[in-house]
């Protein structure tokens, strides 16, 4: 579908669904566990699935965060601005102490972590998207950085005698 595969697609459905509870705490945390998951079923090593739930960490986060916490015509300032308070208290999310008598329950951390998203609608849809092309750009971005050099042609002798 639009140039995606299917494990694009479910990665950046999960994380739309988890920018939509969470913020861009929450699509962080998803898009990262799932574009993980993806890489470690597929039997890659270590080091590719450590970047893969960096790169879609990142994914979720970002880009969504920026355009969700955009203010009235201020889409860098105002967003980053809303993406820094959103990670401010990121701590807090699973801790039972003092967490639960600041922000009460699970779902109101949640709902915490969300609150300077002026435009959750966008910021959700940005995340999805950001993290379904950017999966598959990322991807096709680092087999061209790690493909292998050509063999070397082999030289034309002319044999004198």
């Amino acid at each position: 579908m639009f140039g995606l595969g299917l494990k694009d697609i479910i990665s950046g459905v999960a994380t739309g669904v988890g920018f939509a509870f969470g913020g861009p705490v929450g699509g962080a945390l998803v898009g990262g566990i799932v574009g993980g998951g993806i890489a470690m079923f597929e039997g890659k090593g270590w080091d590719d699935v450590m970047e893969a739930t960096l790169v879609n960490g990142a994914l979720g986060a970002i880009p969504g965060g920026v355009v969700g916490g955009a203010a009235k015509g201020t889409l860098l300032k105002g967003g980053t601005k809303a993406l820094m308070e959103s990670f401010k208290d990121a701590g807090t999310l699973f801790l039972k102490k003092g967490a639960k008598a600041q922000y009460g329950g699970f779902a109101e951390r949640l709902a915490f972590l969300r609150a300077p998203m002026n435009k959750m609608g966008l910021g959700t849809t940005t995340a999805t998207l950001a993290s379904a092309y950017g999966g598959k750009a990322w991807r096709d971005f680092d087999q061209t950085t790690q493909a292998a050099p050509p063999e070397p042609a082999e030289l034309p002798t002319i044999i004198i005698t």
